[in-house]
């Protein structure tokens, strides 16, 4: 048996009646400038796997306006001197990268217990006064 449509005055639950949603300040960015400058420092922070890490990911993610890293660090290593190192490789692109935020996670082994450290601004990672005392 056919469904009857529903009245416009009990619209479907899918917002159908809604109008389209408003395009999002992400899309208005200009990812072909944005793009690059990512896959170039990906690269520069790569290229110090083995000296100041173990090991780099990172990714662009459009629609949170975010460029996040992943660094793991050999065991019982300095994240205040990997970050030192970090923070001098992408100090240059942040603010070609406005309003997309670089966020950053360290993750290393110390007294045998698994630490992670994340900075979630560009702010936070330009500050040279930064600590990592306390890790989760």
């Amino acid at each position: 048996m056919a469904r009857k449509p529903r009245s416009p005055k009990f619209p479907a639950r899918t917002g159908a009646t809604e109008p389209p949603p408003r395009q999002t300040d992400w899309q208005q960015l200009d990812w072909r400038t944005i793009n690059p400058i990512h896959d170039r420092l990906l690269e520069l922070v790569r290229a110090e796997t083995g000296r100041s890490w173990k090991h780099v990911n990172g990714e662009l993610h459009s629609h949170y306006k975010e460029m996040p890293f992943w660094i793991i660090l050999e065991d019982e290593a300095d994240v205040s001197k990997a970050h030192a190192v970090f923070r001098e490789i992408v100090r240059p692109a942040l603010s070609e990268i406005e309003p997309v935020q670089c966020t950053v996670s360290y993750t290393v082994v110390k007294n045998g217990k698994r630490k992670h450290y994340f900075l979630e601004t560009n702010a936070e990672i330009l500050d040279d006064t930064q600590t990592f005392d306390e890790g989760w």
